[in-house]
């Protein structure tokens, strides 16, 4: 189940970074873009690309289970995208949704891999544990030989 749920955020990802670089062809005048009524400036077209570029590599870290701080990426890359959103609020509120949901997403991974979680704790405590226990004695020694 975790990997289906895995594979529609990464779906999810991959298709709103790319809606982001919809800006991108606006701004920079290589294409017509009816979907996107505001106009772009060139400097916002730098910033949509970023935020396309950000989610995109968001859902590619999250694909293939990237180092345990790949949701500080998600919500950077969220915040990146909701800063482009209000700029072009008519054409694209409807980004809100997606970066609402990555957020969700950075928290379940802050919550699962960051600094105060479990699996941080017990990474951090395991090395020190083990030096504690005694080596187990051998089960044949050379005497029973």
């Amino acid at each position: 189940m975790e990997s289906i749920v895995r594979s529609l955020v990464v779906a999810l990802l991959v298709a709103h970074g790319l809606i982001h670089f919809l800006g991108v062809v606006k701004a920079f005048g290589w294409a017509s873009v009816p979907q996107l009524r505001q106009p772009i400036k060139v400097g916002m077209g730098v910033v949509w690309l970023l935020a396309g570029a950000m989610v995109i590599a968001s859902a590619a870290m999250l694909a293939a289970r990237a180092p345990s701080w790949w949701w500080v990426m998600v919500l950077l890359a969220a915040m990146i995208s909701q800063i482009v959103v209000v700029t072009s609020w008519s054409d694209a509120k409807a980004g809100t949704v997606v970066n609402v949901l990555m957020i969700f997403v950075a928290a379940y991974g802050f919550l699962t891999l960051g600094p105060t979680s479990f699996h941080a704790e017990s990474s951090d405590r395991a090395p020190s544990v083990l030096i504690q226990v005694d080596p187990a004695p051998p089960m044949l020694a050379e005497a029973d030989l």
